[in-house]
C-alpha cells in the first residue's frame, strides 16, 4: 500500500474507533483473544528466554563447571584448580566476563542498577566507585550490575574449589592447616 494511502487508511480507522466507541470493544476482543489463544499481554509479557533460567543461578554463573564431567575426568578438576590458583582473579576477569555474556544477554540474571562501577584492574580490584566513563571504556571498571555478577561467579567458583579440596584433605585425614603450600 502506498504511503499516502496507508496514512489515510490509518486516519479513517482512528475516526471510526472514536466515533463508534470501538476502543472499548477492541480492548475486550483483544483480552478475550489473548486469554483463548495465549497471546502476549501486559500481564504475561516477558520475551526473555533467560527468565525461565533465573531459578538456576549457579548454572548460569558457572556454566563451564559440570559436576559429572569433573567427577568422570579428574584431570579436568585438577586443571581447573591449578589454573585458578596460578592466575589472579584480575587475570581471569576477561574470560569470566565472556562466559557470563550469553546468560547476561538472555536476561538470565535479575539486574540491580546502581550509579557506581566496580574496579576490575589493579590493587582495588572488586571495589565500587562512582561511574567513570573513561575507566569503563578502558575496561578498568565495569558497570555495577555486570561487575557484581562477575565477582559473584568468581567467588562461587573459588568457594567450590576450596570446598572440594577441604573434602579431599578430610578424606586423607588432614586439615588445610596441616598442609603447607
Amino acid at each position: 500500500m502506498p504511503k499516502g494511502v496507508k496514512h489515510c487508511f490509518y486516519k479513517s480507522i482512528l475516526r471510526c474507533t472514536h466515533t463508534f466507541g470501538a476502543e472499548a470493544r477492541l480492548d475486550i476482543a483483544f483480552a478475550q483473544l489473548a486469554e483463548r489463544e495465549k497471546w502476549l499481554t501486559k500481564e504475561n509479557y516477558n520475551l526473555s528466554e533467560g527468565a525461565a533460567r533465573r531459578p538456576y543461578r549457579n548454572v548460569c554463573l558457572l556454566p563451564h563447571v559440570n559436576l559429572e564431567a569433573l567427577k568422570d575426568d579428574p584431570s579436568r578438576f585438577l586443571n581447573l584448580l591449578y589454573n585458578r590458583v596460578m592466575y589472579t582473579l584480575e587475570q581471569w576477569e576477561p574470560y569470566d566476563n565472556f562466559i557470563l555474556s550469553k546468560h547476561w544477554e538472555l536476561g538470565s540474571f535479575g539486574a540491580s542498577c546502581d550509579g557506581n562501577s566496580i574496579i576490575m584492574r589493579g590493587n582495588n580490584y572488586g571495589q565500587t566507585r562512582k561511574w567513570n566513563k573513561t575507566a569503563a571504556h578502558n575496561w578498568r571498571a565495569i558497570g555495577f550490575p555486570r561487575g557484581i555478577l562477575l565477582l559473584e561467579a568468581q567467588q562461587r567458583l573459588m568457594s567450590f574449589l576450596c570446598g572440594v579440596v577441604e573434602k579431599l584433605l578430610e578424606g586423607l585425614g588432614l586439615s588445610r592447616y596441616q598442609v603447607s603450600v
